[in-house]
């Protein structure tokens, strides 16, 4: 995982401790290797071409372990779904 990812997680960490909540927007790639960060042994490339742009990814923290991590949920995408008149989904591109 990229330094400056890791360190904008673990700040993200700690002020969700803090505050109770924090919301994050990022695209596709840095959303993968946060998530990546929970789930040992998988590398955040492989999670690439599989996070979708502009899903919902939740991470509980907890403000034990300096604070404590854990995947709620990952890539969900059901707002994007949406059909143009190809049946396409154009909302789906990925990080």
């Amino acid at each position: 995982m990229p330094g400056s990812v890791r360190a904008g997680l673990q700040d993200a960490a700690r002020t969700a401790a803090d505050t109770g909540a924090l919301v994050v927007v990022s695209s596709g790639g840095p959303i993968a290797a946060c998530v990546a960060e929970m789930l040992p042994g998988v590398r955040w490339t492989t999670l690439l071409m599989t996070v979708l742009n502009g899903s919902v990814t939740t991470i509980g923290v907890t403000p034990e372990a300096g604070p404590g991590m854990r995947l709620r949920s990952l890539n969900e995408h059901a707002h994007l779904d949406r059909q143009d008149g190809k049946g396409g989904h154009p909302l789906r591109t990925f990080g």
